[in-house]
């Protein structure tokens, strides 16, 4: 009688360990599926604006990289068209990206870069840290719904590692050749609401065409807000 209470006992006790190491192995795959997000750090895709052809995006969970592909007519004046790739954010965020196309010759006002947006709309105001194609880097920006856009030239030419940081309504451009030393090339405020909208832009200035550019190094840090604030 012993013997057989004691072969139950084991018996029950190894269908709950097992029972144990399937909830643990499901777990973990269902961990490993959330964390292999098709955008990387980023939520969605959406093309802004009047575009001839849909934009696409794929990330490389590997390698860490984001291909964009993008069509439009430009980033500049009182509206715009292109592919972005974003995430809703609140606060101050410190963004950084190096950037290089798929097609060496291509129109040199092509752009590709980091952009904190107010909203969706082609006319927002917005504020980016953008590469052309042509190598100029520089730090555009719409102060007001529907005005024209304006910028701040870098001294410092593509290709170099791209810095874009919000810090309350000051938002500054750093660029850096060496992706270590960077140096500032200017500033704008603007008063965005939160949430805004940041995040990667590909606009092939010729909406009869698409480009595709390539982001490495991508890292969105956002600062942590302290219990006190409101």
């Amino acid at each position: 009688m012993k013997q057989k209470l004691a072969r139950v006992i084991k018996s029950n006790f190894s269908k709950h360990i097992l029972v144990g190491i399937m909830a643990v192995c499901i777990c973990l795959i269902s961990v490993g599926c959330k964390s292999a997000s098709p955008y990387g750090i980023l939520e969605q895709r959406t093309d802004i604006g009047d575009v001839n052809y849909p934009g696409a995006m794929e990330y490389n969970s590997k390698t860490k990289e984001y291909n964009i592909t993008g069509s439009g007519a430009n980033v500049w004046f009182g509206v715009d068209a292109f592919c972005y790739a974003w995430k809703q954010i609140s606060g101050d965020v410190e963004l950084m990206t190096d950037i290089s196309w798929v097609a060496q010759e291509g129109n040199e006002h092509r752009k590709a870069g980091w952009m904190i947006r107010q909203n969706l709309e082609p006319d927002s105001p917005y504020v980016d840290a953008i590469a052309h194609g042509g190598g100029l880097i520089s730090l555009q920006y719409r102060l007001t719904k529907g005005a024209d856009t304006e910028e701040v030239k870098s001294d410092i030419p593509a290709p170099a590692t791209l810095k874009l940081i919000r810090s309350g309504d000051v938002f500054s451009l750093y660029v850096s050749e060496d992706g270590k030393k960077f140096e500032s090339a200017g500033e704008v405020s603007l008063s965005l609401s939160d949430p805004v909208y940041a995040g990667l832009i590909v606009c092939s200035h010729n909406n009869a065409i698409t480009e595709t550019a390539i982001f490495k190094n991508v890292k969105m840090k956002q600062k942590k807000a302290c219990s006190g604030d409101q």
